[in-house]
């Protein structure tokens, strides 16, 4: 915000950060639009410089301009021209994307942690690597290593994410029903579980009770078994042409994907895969 007087001057409220695109502090880094004389030139090399705030301050008095110094007793400017890896962005947008299935990515920001601004290429010898208590948050630090170098970055993604939340309580062992969910598309800031994403009707169970308005996430709830001890399931196998359906006694429960052993009338004891409800595929 700027204070104009009667005079020439105008009052610069001095912040503690600022961004520019060159390496030159101008009167247009401090919001005067009609001024780009370049007032100090900053190092090449650099992407970040902190400059004692009364330097500033001395600069800008010297051009006329009155000064509301800042806070603090430095002043940060980060340039604005780091150049993307497209490398790098892709692979920090599909370790979220692979995390969280529905999350909508609108933008990966990665910059150095230092200061120096390098010249850098992610090549076939580097490797990178997300912890997964990192992809809870929407920022964090990273290690790229490239043989026996390493070059460290933080990043931020611009995201949002769809979440189901509960519409009314959901208590602790009840049968969750889509009439109990809403579905909502919120920015993604912090998790600390990943949202429930696939809440097909007859499912899942309520591990806990679930406040009205509570992201669902996966800790809150656990799977229904698609197959149950000692029911009658459905098993079928298939070998191109050939297709056989046949009935048998599930041994144990099994849910959908789980290698389950089932025992055929005639008392053999024989293995599948549980692929849905009551249904067993023989491989």
């Amino acid at each position: 915000m700027f204070f104009f007087s009667s005079l020439h001057a105008e009052t610069i409220l001095l912040k503690t950060y600022y961004t520019i695109e060159s390496d030159c502090i101008t009167p247009k880094t401090f919001g005067v639009q009609n001024s780009e004389k370049c007032l100090k030139k900053l190092p090449e090399n650099r992407y970040r410089w902190q400059i004692p705030a009364f330097e500033i301050e001395a600069i800008l008095k010297s051009e006329g301009y009155e000064v509301r110094p800042p806070k603090s007793g430095i002043v940060t400017f980060e340039h604005t021209g780091i150049r993307q890896d497209p490398k790098i962005t892709r692979r920090i947008a599909q370790a979220y994307k692979k995390r969280y299935r529905t999350i909508d990515i609108r933008s990966v920001t990665v910059k150095p942690t230092g200061s120096k601004r390098e010249r850098f290429t992610f090549t076939p010898q580097c490797s990178l690597k997300l912890s997964k208590s990192g992809l809870r948050r929407k920022s964090g630090t990273f290690v790229v290593k490239c043989g026996s170098k390493r070059h460290f970055f933080q990043y931020t993604i611009d995201a949002t994410i769809g979440v189901y939340k509960a519409n009314h309580q959901i208590k602790k062992d009840k049968m969750i029903s889509l009439n109990a969910l809403e579905y909502d598309v919120i920015p993604f800031v912090r998790l600390h579980d990943i949202p429930l994403s696939d809440p097909i009707e007859g499912r899942y169970v309520a591990r806990q009770n679930i406040a009205p308005g509570k992201i669902v996430t996966r800790k809150m709830v656990q799977p229904i078994p698609a197959v149950t001890k000692n029911e009658r399931v459905l098993c079928v196998y298939e070998d191109g042409p050939v297709h056989i359906e046949f009935e048998a006694t599930a041994m144990q429960n099994g849910y959908i994907g789980d290698n389950i052993t089932v025992k055929k009338t005639d008392g053999r004891a024989i293995r599948g895969v549980v692929t849905g409800r009551k249904r067993v595929e023989i491989r």
